[in-house]
């Protein structure tokens, strides 16, 4: 199924996806026809059983999708909608029939069976039909969906590619459902989520990063031969390709290691990953093409921007690695080797 969906996906992004396109969503349009390709094709259950509508393929077989999304700077919630349906399938919750997303930076609570507060951060949120939030209730964590309509209020905002990342305000909003969490979902289960949709989108963008790059060196010509033949050039592109394999590597092993529960070292450090892939690749791929990498024009920045933006997205590069330092320091010195060697600091 791996390479069914990589081939699909690639074919349904390259024939509908174009710089001009994408740079038509910033300015705030959103992509029905394509969304409805996705939709029609099962993508967006893809991860979840089939008794409950979904496909039920492997989180292994789901990162070719969405590292293709990100290849091809898709400017929509495939991610996120796979993740949520993927959560609300662990919960025996049928798949829902439209775009989901979620954030892991909300402040509501759930009371008399209403949700107030705001949801910040929100990937598409003026645009997607439904949104996740998980809510403590009296001791224990609710999984809470809600119709984006039913948001008293939008507040537009853009991240730094320009997708939308709004704020939904709610007042005594009546959610579509409510179901309790369960033990094998943590709380922060959405984070999680989000840091490896982050992730998989990273290591596509990578890859495009170094393709625009290496196909550049191969076309401009200085001193009488393509700058890729140059030594420094050469040099600089092969650090930014060990950056790509890398975050393929480290994306791959937390997406094949999600099964019924989510690998949290492995996704901790697939994340740390993406933050310093992209911190050393997007300055080489620039510094390789020169002026023309920072023109409008050009599609680099479509690529570079998101990295930017994913790489921050569902925990910093900061937070993360505190976070795994934390995990060291709470198992104690006797247990850091054999927790490193079995892939569980």
């Amino acid at each position: 199924m791996r390479d069914l969906f990589a081939d699909t996906a690639n074919s349904l992004f390259g024939e509908q996806l174009s710089p001009e396109i994408i740079s038509e969503c910033e300015d705030g349009r959103w992509l029905q026809p394509l969304w409805a390709t996705l939709e029609e094709n099962g993508f967006c259950a893809a991860a979840t059983p089939e008794h409950l509508g979904g496909l039920e393929a492997s989180w292994g077989d789901i990162y070719a999708l969405i590292s293709a999304a990100g290849y091809h700077n898709a400017p929509v919630p495939l991610g996120e909608t796979i993740f949520a349906n993927w959560v609300l399938g662990r919960l025996g919750v049928q798949a829902l029939l439209g775009s989901v997303a979620f954030s892991a930076t909300s402040n509501v609570v759930l009371s008399e069976g209403k949700i107030t507060g705001d949801i910040a951060n929100m990937p598409w949120g003026r645009h997607v039909d439904y949104c996740l939030v998980i809510v403590e209730q009296d001791g224990a964590y609710q999984c809470v969906v809600l119709n984006v309509k039913d948001a008293q209020s939008v507040a537009p905002a853009l991240n730094t590619a320009n997708d939308p990342r709004d704020t939904l305000v709610f007042n005594a909003a009546t959610p579509k459902s409510v179901i309790p969490l369960i033990e094998a979902l943590p709380r922060n289960v959405l984070q999680l989520g989000g840091a490896l949709i982050r992730c998989a989108q990273i290591s596509g963008g990578l890859e495009r990063a170094l393709d625009l790059t290496t196909g550049y060196g191969g076309e401009r010509v200085q001193f009488g031969r393509p700058i890729i033949k140059f030594q420094a050039v050469q040099q600089q592109v092969s650090v930014l390709a060990e950056q790509a394999a890398m975050m393929r590597i480290a994306a791959e092993a937390a997406f094949c290691e999600s099964r019924e529960t989510l690998p949290i070292s492995h996704i901790m450090a697939a994340k740390i990953c993406a933050g310093e892939a992209t911190r050393i690749a997007v300055p080489i791929a620039h510094a390789v093409h020169g002026a023309i990498g920072f023109t409008y024009e050009y599609s680099l920045h479509l690529t570079t921007r998101r990295l930017m933006s994913w790489a921050n997205e569902f925990g910093t590069t900061t937070q993360w690695a505190q976070k795994v330092g934390q995990s060291v320091c709470e198992n104690g010195d006797t247990q850091f080797w054999p927790r490193l060697v079995a892939g569980h600091l």
